[in-house]
Parts: C-alpha cells; structure tokens; sequence
C-alpha cells in the first residue's frame, strides 16, 4: 500500500532513520512530499498534482501547518516564514501584504475546503486520510467540519512544547536556539508517534494522541547550554 505525506517541517524527510515518515517505509512505500517550512497552499498544490497517482485503498497524511503562513515565491515553498525579512522587492511587498491585506476568515475558508475536497476524494478511492494538526486553530476547524477523515485529537506543536521542562522553552526562545530536533520531536516522541500512526491504519482505529504517554519536560536548560546535542535521541 502507499502513504502520501504532506505537509511542513513535521513531516519533512531528513534522512533519518527513526523519523516517523521514514519508519512507515518499513511497511508501505512511502510518497513524501511534505517541505520544511511550506505553507497550507504548497500542500494543497502537491497533493492536488498527486491526486492521480494515489490508488484506491491508499493512505494520505496530511500535517496542517499553521494557517496564517504564505506561498508568495512559486520556485520558493519553504520561504513561507522568511519572506517578510528579505530586504528586497519581494520582502516589502509580503509586509504590505500582512500590514494591510491579510485575513484570517480567508484563510480558515480556505482550509474547511480542502478538508471538503479531501473528504470528497477519501470517499471516492476509498481513502484512509489522516490529518494530523500542528496548531489549534486547523484542530477546532477539523472537530467542527470532519466526517471521512481522522484528526489528531493533540497538535503537534504540543507534544513538541511538553518535551521542555518547565520553564526550558522560554529560555530556548530567549538563546535564539535552533531546534536541530528532526521534526521537532525527540527520538522517543517519533516511535511513539509512528506506532500510533501504524495502528490507526493498520487496525482503523481512532488516532488517538491526547491519550499517548509522550516523553515529556525531558528538555532542561541544562540540556540547552550544552554544546553536546546528543540528547535529540532521547
């Protein structure tokens, strides 16, 4: 069976052999085409250039990155964060953008059609869809409109945030720390995830995350400080 991934940074494939998109390769041929630091528009567009190729009875994952982000540049999908820093035409012009033009009911309109266009599309080929979220505001939408589709009961986001100990966010903020995290998540946290995601479509059970032991405040200011980064594999 195929599994089609889209999606941001979440999903994107690393190279590395414990991220939760590669483990899934141990069982089915996996199609990723999630990019780091993408927007909601560059998935859409991948999956719609997909659409063809996934078979009757395949498995689409869908990562709903954040709502607000923008796929200004064609030739640039992963910029969708970086635009408004450029010095240059296209950077004034994205702060124009968010200055004066931007509208969040556009943009929630825009996600409750694809998730209808998904639905649709799970129904025809018989689909296992799967929509895991990365923020609140793409969850509330899904609680509100999902039929066909199964939705992460937790963000993302979250259990990336719970892996700090209490107080370790805010001070990784403030070092302006890279997360060199694969997918923001730490070794544990992406079996956990891959086990959940292999039973929900093995076993067509409910993709039940709010009820999974992640590791959590395992990340310390200790941790952040150290030149050794070799706690990623926790």
């Amino acid at each position: 069976m195929n599994i089609w991934i889209f999606g941001d940074s979440f999903a994107h494939d690393y190279g590395i052999d414990y991220q939760w998109v590669n483990r899934l390769k141990e069982h089915y041929t996996v199609h990723n085409r999630a990019i780091e630091g993408s927007s909601l528009a560059y998935s859409y567009f991948a999956l719609d250039q997909e659409r063809d190729n996934i078979e009757q009875g395949d498995t689409v994952i869908f990562v709903a990155t954040n709502i607000e982000r923008k796929w200004f540049v064609k030739d640039a999908p992963g910029d969708s964060l970086r635009y408004v820093h450029r010095q240059d035409d296209v950077g004034r012009a994205a702060r124009q953008y968010w200055l004066y033009l931007h509208n969040d009911a556009v943009d929630e309109v825009m996600f409750t059609n694809f998730i209808y266009s998904l639905e649709l599309l799970t129904e025809q080929k018989k689909l296992t869809s799967i929509v895991l979220n990365v923020n609140w505001e793409t969850e509330d939408i899904m609680k509100r409109i999902a039929n066909n589709i199964i939705y992460s009961e937790r963000t993302l986001h979250s259990i990336q945030l719970d892996e700090y100990d209490t107080g370790a966010c805010d001070y990784w903020r403030t070092q302006a720390k890279i997360d060199t995290k694969p997918n923001h998540l730490l070794k544990t946290n992406h079996n956990i995830l891959y086990n959940s995601l292999f039973e929900c479509i093995t076993m067509k059970t409910p993709l039940k995350l709010d009820q999974k032991k992640f590791l959590e405040k395992a990340i310390t200011k200790q941790l952040i400080d150290s030149d050794d980064d070799k706690w990623i594999l926790m």
